[in-house]
């Protein structure tokens, strides 16, 4: 039996805490929702080693885990039927490197498995239908592009692994900036910003054929008092700590410029 590898044990874990983190929850959420869900459930300690990239989960805790996350989803209202939260696919890369092959084959990428160009791909990112990111790579090789995202990884190792890294970290990116932004504005008292609706990853193979596409809608709930208090001591505490650092650049200068009159005295 192959050993599954450890670099593509601890991506799967990496990107299984990024569906967490999508669905507004974290381990102690998933824990509670696969105890009161599932028939047997898996032990805490057992989510939190698979969460944590300790153990390789098995299928059963990979699906209770991911059936969490979409209750999770729902309950928070952060869109719980994308298709970050299919189980099949999950489990069909959970497969994969269970037997020591985590990139894509020729039947699932529909593209051949000989040369490296043939796990060229090109990804993109549409907010509201219009294009806004776009980059190119190849499966096992850095890919440069994907610093604009902020995205920790530059090399991925499946069609999968990628759209769900760029559509985890838009998921929460893109709807956290706009919350942002809105809040400045009311409090700027200038037009709110708009916001973005739906959010689309498409990966796509060497030859532009689309291999996964992925797609979010987001609701935006009103902004209230509370929230724009929190958010003004926010920047209040910014803005001053901005400036005591201001202060003490200017002191240090002082003191620098005066040390140097000191010493061209007679």
């Amino acid at each position: 039996m192959v050993a599954p590898k450890r670099h593509a044990v601890e991506a799967f874990a990496g990107d299984l805490r990024r569906l967490v983190s999508s669905a507004s929850a974290n381990g102690g959420d998933v824990a509670r929702i696969v105890k009161r869900t599932a028939g047997r459930a898996p032990s805490r300690s057992t989510i939190y080693q698979a969460l944590g990239g300790k153990h390789f989960p098995e299928p059963g805790t990979l699906t209770a885990i991911v059936d969490a996350c979409r209750i999770a989803a729902l309950e928070n209202k952060a869109g719980g039927d994308g298709g970050r939260f299919d189980r099949q696919l999950w489990l069909n890369r959970r497969h994969r490197i269970a037997i020591g092959v985590d990139t894509e084959d020729s039947s699932d990428a529909g593209t051949s498995s000989g040369s490296t160009d043939s796990k060229g791909y090109s990804w993109e990112v549409f907010h509201d239908g219009m294009s806004v990111w776009v980059g190119t790579g190849a499966l096992g090789k850095p890919d440069s592009h994907l610093i604009k995202l902020h995205i920790h990884r530059d090399t991925f190792f499946s069609y999968e692994e990628l759209a769900l890294a760029i559509y985890s970290e838009q998921f929460f990116e893109v709807p956290g900036e706009y919350e942002l932004a809105r809040l400045r504005a009311i409090l700027d008292g200038k037009p709110e910003p708009k916001p973005v609706s739906v959010l689309r990853v498409v990966v796509r193979d060497a030859k532009g054929v689309t291999l996964r596409a992925l797609q979010a809608e987001f609701t935006y709930k009103p902004v209230t008092d509370e929230q724009l208090v929190a958010f003004a001591k926010d920047q209040q505490r910014e803005n001053d700590l901005e400036r005591r650092a201001l202060d003490r650049k200017v002191q240090r200068y002082a003191q620098f410029i005066g040390d140097d009159d000191a010493d061209g005295l007679p």
